[in-house]
């Protein structure tokens, strides 16, 4: 099919969306877009071999017109690298030709997908590209990443990504965010990337340079990776009022008010810490992608705003539903208070999330359970709920894992060393797992000296010094996965070794 024949002299219907990723890095909110492409390797891990493809994702809907709605997109199938051209191509006249023209706030791609289903749609593209979609390759679980702090990025140089709350690059005060940058790239010629967290990715910085940038920015008032908290680092805004013509309702302005009213509901019903992914649009066309968060905020005029739960915390694959319309800013914590304590009270275990507990009991339960809650009773005899351990998800990029080093959290206490060897999972803060400082520890044949370690840790391989060029989260490219839940259990590939097993050392190392 030539490239002219597509649309060349013809406009597509609507705006055309297409995002690529790589398994289980989900920092692209993948199944938003009309189109989205996971990259798949050979078992070398070395080699691309071609892409997993979804389709018709998309989060623009208008208030009281049930026939527009957000949806995610469907696993599509997997096509080998050489014919991904001429299958985008397909994908394309399917939905010039077959998009709906005559009514535009149905005219995008996950219109035409959902009238006719994954299967038919996937018919209809087989029938431009001329053979078979292959079926769909299997991927690890998918990861709600954002890629702050510092990274290498594979060329012996590090990417440093900045947290810009709300995604407003401004000064004001002692924080001068936008002074910093300038003179961030003006000295060190940094290549910017825009992240769909809001955030900025500081590319191509020397080793050397990692420190004077760090002081930089500590200089102009920008907290440190440790020092943001997790409900903002999750939260996202649309700009609103007063750029946007289509605003109802505030939402960048008024979202870092909103995230410390909910913390410091949380806080005082014995929730600590807690985080979820809120997110807050000015009117329902979705721009902050709200229908995937865990709980949204989706303005209706004025300051009153639809609320929305029950979304993935890894965006992986469903949307929230309509909880509520025409919630008022001042009401707002004593309508999510029912839901926060119920959360507490009833969640299996500490490891459920917000949105995936919502999720398991339904808007039916949910309403219930709120009709019968008395206000104030989360505030009484309340019992502080410490965070559990979270998942600490590490993979390293070199030949086969030899030494892994894994910290276990006690009691929200904090020992007095981080992994020697590894970086941790973008996402997940160092004080989230109890690491406070990193040292480099001596790693001899065996493991590295227990005096010098104040918590338990598990080993896996052979204890050689191992120096990774890189480090992405599990199960990306050509990796080998280590990973703990901190509950006694070490993951690794080829299966899960119980608490109390002695490692199994696979051999010698591989001669560098």
């Amino acid at each position: 099919m030539d490239l002219k024949q597509v649309g060349y002299r013809t406009y597509l219907p609507r705006k055309f969306k297409v995002a690529v990723t790589v398994p289980g890095d989900n920092s692209i909110d993948a199944y938003t877009h009309d189109v989205c492409l996971i990259v798949i390797m050979d078992e070398s891990g070395k080699n691309l071999k071609g892409y997993n493809i979804m389709v018709g994702g998309g989060m623009g809907r208008t208030h009281n017109k049930e026939t527009t709605f957000a949806r995610t997109a469907d696993h599509l199938g997997y096509v080998a690298k050489e014919d991904l051209t001429e299958v985008m191509k397909s994908i394309l006249a399917a939905q010039r030709d077959h998009g709906n023209r005559e009514i535009r706030a149905n005219a995008r791609l996950k219109y035409l997908v959902h009238t006719l289903g994954v299967d038919n749609f996937r018919k209809l593209v087989e029938s431009y590209f001329g053979k078979k979609i292959q079926p769909w390759v299997p991927l690890p679980e998918w990861q709600m990443v954002d890629w702050l702090g510092w990274h290498p990025q594979g060329d012996g140089k590090w990417f440093l990504g900045v947290n810009v709350e709300q995604g407003r690059i401004k000064n004001e005060g002692s924080f001068k965010l936008k002074t910093a940058l300038r003179k961030i790239v003006d000295t060190y010629g940094c290549d910017i990337r825009l992240t769909p967290h809001q955030n900025i990715e500081l590319c191509g910085i020397e080793e050397k340079d990692k420190a004077s940038i760090d002081a930089i920015l500590k200089e102009h008032g920008i907290k440190s990776l440790q020092e943001i908290d997790d409900m903002t680092r999750k939260g996202i805004a649309c700009p609103a009022f007063p750029l946007c013509g289509l605003a109802q309702s505030e939402a960048e302005r008024v979202m870092p008010q909103y995230i410390k009213r909910i913390s410091t509901l949380m806080e005082k019903m014995g929730l600590p810490g807690e985080s979820f992914v809120m997110r807050m649009t000015g009117c329902p066309n979705g721009c902050a992608r709200p229908y995937m968060a865990e709980m949204a905020f989706v303005g209706m005029g004025g300051d009153s705003y639809q609320i929305w739960l029950g979304g993935s915390p890894n965006q992986d694959g469903r949307t929230a539903w309509r909880w509520k319309d025409r919630v008022k800013n001042e009401d707002v914590e004593g309508t999510i208070e029912p839901l926060l304590y119920m959360w507490k009270s009833q969640r299996n275990g500490q490891a459920e999330r917000f949105g995936d507990f919502i999720h398991r009991l339904g808007q039916e339960a949910v309403d219930k359970y709120v009709e019968s809650y008395e206000l104030g009773t989360a505030f009484k005899n309340v019992v502080v709920e410490k965070l559990p351990s979270k998942k600490v998800a590490i993979s390293l990029i070199d030949r086969p894992l030899r030494f892994l080093m894994i910290p276990t959290r006690q009691q929200n206490k904090s020992p007095s060393w981080e992994l020697p060897c590894c970086t941790l999972l973008p996402g997940i803060p160092a004080s989230d797992h109890g690491a406070a400082a990193v040292r480099s520890l001596p790693r001899p044949p065996g493991g590295p000296q227990p005096e010098k370690i104040s918590q338990p840790v598990r080993l896996i391989g052979p204890g050689r010094t191992f120096r990774p060029r890189t480090a992405v989260p599990a199960g990306l490219g050509n990796v080998t996965d280590g990973e703990s839940d901190c509950a006694g259990v070490v993951r690794y590939r080829g299966g899960v070794r119980p608490p109390g097993e002695r490692p199994r050392w696979r051999g010698r190392a591989p001669a560098k």
